[in-house]
């Protein structure tokens, strides 16, 4: 997936359709780019589906819904052609958005509609002592970085079951935040941590200077591999 900024701070979702002759099946690749002229390959079609403020992560579920995670915090429902008006969820109010923190990745189980699995997992910043520093690595009441897992029912993720399933990994500056998800082919569920840019424990700097992702004892700077509940397989590496 590609992200830039379009035009008046919004962002466009487009979505490229490829009829396969012969097969009977449609793929869909979908990336997030400005609303602008694109030279497609033969046989796709540019389309725009939606334009909503700061897209961060996209999903796509076994019914041919989408989801759309936003950083001020909803995820948004893409479903029968459109954008749902009412968000599936929102977490803003237990939420910083500073820099790169917000609702910054969505993914969907692996088996979701299967003997009840109706699994969502997000990543984002939660407000933990109810306010949100930035760029001040030292404050002890710095937000954190947090993977949870929801219940969807409908078209609907309720916000009263929420799982954490990974919590309290620092954002002590507010930059390089990263958090994506992604379900690997073995079914555990991969997670990237950013290093914070400052140095969380501030024994070192920011940006190069950074040594967080060497410290063992903090999850900065890593890829996590969890099982959908947050448990740690136990083929993981360290």
């Amino acid at each position: 997936m590609r992200t830039e900024a379009g035009r008046g701070g919004y962002w466009h979702i487009l979505v490229l359709i490829a009829a396969v002759l012969g097969a009977g099946l449609i793929p869909i690749s979908i990336h997030v780019k400005p609303a602008a002229a694109a030279t497609l390959r033969p046989g796709f079609q540019d389309e725009l589906v939606g334009a909503f403020s700061n897209p961060m992560s996209l999903a796509a579920m076994p019914d041919g819904r989408m989801l759309v995670a936003t950083k001020p915090g909803a995820v948004r429902v893409y479903k029968n052609g459109q954008f749902l008006q009412t968000p599936a969820l929102s977490l803003s109010g237990k939420m910083c958005t500073s820099k790169e923190r917000g609702l910054n990745s969505v993914a969907v189980d692996p088996d979701f509609g299967t003997a009840g699995n109706n699994y969502i997992y997000v990543y984002y910043t939660y407000k933990k002592y109810d306010v949100c520093p930035s760029e001040d690595p030292s404050n002890p009441k710095n937000p954190v970085n947090r993977v949870s897992r929801f219940v969807m029912s409908g078209d609907t993720i309720d916000a009263s079951t929420e799982k954490v399933l990974i919590d309290n990994m620092p954002s002590p500056d507010g930059g390089h935040n990263a958090g994506d998800l992604k379900f690997g082919k073995d079914k555990y569920l991969y997670v990237t941590v950013g290093d914070g840019l400052c140095d969380y424990a501030g024994d070192s700097g920011c940006a190069g200077q950074n040594d967080a992702a060497r410290d063992g004892n903090v999850l900065l700077g890593k890829i996590l591999r969890i099982t959908r509940d947050g448990a740690i397989p136990p083929d993981n590496p360290f």
